[in-house]
């Protein structure tokens, strides 16, 4: 639901003073009236000066494409969110990445400064560098042509770097290097990219060395890590898989109407609007799916994208948007303007995978 409030004001500056008195008498202990712990608590802030806040941080961080324009300005409202953290979870781990790697191509190759990127994966190196080539020369034949195409994709490569992970363990490690630098002033990625979430969480809830109480406490001190991460700058990917829920005999969860007779899957929170209803063979689907570890997965991202194959390609939507796209519109009264929080969730497009690793707009 989008939300209309007046301009902001621009934040004020406040300067507090505390004043520490002590009185000793030779009967009675020091008292103090006012102590140095008063300045440690900040002054309360209001609803208006907190949405302020949100607008200028949203307007700084830049925008990042994913090289589908239909894509990116009917669904995202222009693009992924720099300085948050998405999710995209697809029944096609493959058509995740080929999105993910797409979007950083992009970054690489069109921005007006030089751009970095950081991947983190489970895989073997050697592995990702074939497809990572391929869609980085895709986007520089786009934009400058073949000429002396192989300098130019090893120039981008450079720009690249990739960390190997065996576990959760090894990705908060990552995020804290990562946290360190930015806090010692060093220069960070501008987008990281975690590969196989799905495996990296279904390892720690099944590992017999650890409960449940502390995996979710583990995942609970992730989802800080990402967050902070994302808020020095960087755009924060996670790709997670998709699991099965079988119409033909297995119970599926309840599901809510919805208008024209359509039904929802609502699972941990997260709502498709595709859902088929148990009726799959309608719409050529023999099951549906859901993101793999729902809630948990959830917990971590601020925006997630869910990846169905469907008759006519690949449907994209906004599963969950707690970012959202501030803009600005007139007002009622033709006055003024007001800033506008458009939220994307139920937004959804057609994507589909080409030659060359490329993923282009469907348009249906």
């Amino acid at each position: 639901m989008d939300t209309t409030t007046q301009p902001p004001p621009p934040l004020p500056t406040t300067t507090t003073t505390t004043t520490t008195t002590t009185t000793t008498t030779a009967t009675a202990p020091a008292t103090t009236t006012t102590t140095q712990f008063d300045s440690l608590i900040p002054p309360p802030k209001t609803a208006l000066s907190l949405l302020s806040r949100s607008i200028q941080t949203q307007q700084t961080k830049p925008r990042y494409p994913t090289g589908c324009a239909e894509f990116d300005q009917n669904v995202l409202l222009g693009g992924l969110d720099g300085g948050s953290v998405v999710g995209i979870s697809s029944e096609d781990d493959d058509f995740s990445l080929a999105l993910a790697l797409q979007t950083i191509a992009v970054a690489l190759t069109q921005a007006a400064h030089e751009r970095t990127a950081l991947i983190v994966t489970t895989l073997p190196v050697q592995s990702l560098l074939p497809k990572l080539r391929q869609v980085l020369a895709e986007q520089l034949s786009r934009t400058g042509g073949a000429v002396d195409l192989g300098s130019k994709v090893k120039e981008r490569l450079s720009l690249v770097s990739i960390s190997r992970i065996f576990d959760l363990h090894g990705l908060v490690e990552v995020l804290g290097e990562l946290s360190l630098r930015q806090g010692g002033g060093g220069g960070t990625p501008d987008a990281v990219l975690v590969m196989g979430t799905a495996a990296l969480i279904s390892s720690l809830f099944t590992s017999k060395s650890t409960d449940k109480a502390a995996a979710h406490g583990f995942v609970a001190n992730l989802a800080v890590q990402l967050g902070r991460v994302a808020r020095g700058g960087p755009l924060v990917i996670l790709l997670n898989s998709a699991t099965a829920l079988h119409n033909d005999g297995v119970p599926l969860p309840p599901a809510a109407e919805t208008g024209g007779g359509e039904r929802k899957l609502e699972v941990g929170g997260l709502t498709s609007i595709f859902w088929t209803g148990g009726a799959g063979q309608q719409h050529g689907r023999k099951s549906d799916s859901r993101p793999a570890w729902g809630q948990v997965f959830g917990r971590l991202v601020g925006l997630h994208l869910f990846c169905t194959r469907r008759d006519v390609g690949w449907v994209v939507e906004v599963l969950e948007d707690e970012v959202g796209v501030f803009e600005r519109e007139a007002d009622e009264k033709g006055e003024g303007e007001v800033w506008t929080r458009r939220n994307r969730e139920q937004r959804w497009g057609v994507l589909e995978g080409a030659d060359g690793g490329v993923v282009v707009d469907v348009v249906i």
